[in-house]
């Protein structure tokens, strides 16, 4: 889906590369599944800045969002950037967090890819498959080309999924933003109290 003109990718492009100097390196090495969220990985990521979080709390992400799934949508928490610019950089086969059913992923960079480097790979008819399971026998995939510009709806804490490890030379910068329903968040907030 296009949600960018190029104005609007200019600026998010902007401010994740200022973002960038903010970044920390996260590695974990595990073929054990651990969950949803806790994925093995090897990536940068680094908080938003200001442009990023007014495109994930917009009205237009909102409107795209409920044509989309006739849900009103609330983003779970800030937006954040996900750096992969190394060889071998990738996110294992997870389930995003619980406060994540509803995962957008826009892309903002992508440069240099080659071959299977970088996909969103998707198992959309093995919802109940365990990542250990998907890693036996990984048929029923789809895998997504994610250009610049282009983001992906997907309900994140159902389908399991990942990104492929890179190959030298591909660069790629992504923002995973998590959101709830609007009622779930209300409801929560208003228990916390």
């Amino acid at each position: 889906m296009r949600m960018l003109d190029g104005g609007q990718l200019g600026g998010l492009v902007a401010d994740a590369l200022a973002s960038h100097a903010n970044a920390t390196e996260s590695r974990v090495q595990s073929s054990e599944s651990r969950g949803r969220g806790d994925p093995d990985r090897w990536l940068e990521s680094a908080p938003g800045g200001q442009v990023l979080n007014d495109f994930v709390s917009s009205v237009d992400m909102a409107g795209a969002l409920h044509a989309l799934t006739g849900v009103d949508w609330t983003p779970a928490g800030p937006g954040s950037w996900s750096y992969y610019r190394s060889e071998g950089h990738h996110l294992g086969i997870h389930r995003d967090v619980a406060v994540c059913d509803l995962a957008v992923i826009t892309c903002v960079l992508d440069e240099g890819r080659s071959g299977m480097s970088g996909l969103l790979r998707v198992w959309p008819t093995r919802s109940r498959a365990t990542p250990d399971e998907l890693r036996r026998s990984a048929h029923g995939h789809v895998d997504l080309h994610v250009s610049a510009g282009d983001t992906v709806v997907l309900l994140g804490g159902l389908l399991p999924h990942c990104v492929l490890p890179l190959t030298v030379g591909h660069l790629r910068i992504v923002a995973p933003i998590c959101y709830q329903p609007r009622a779930l968040a209300t409801e929560s907030r208003a228990l916390s109290r």
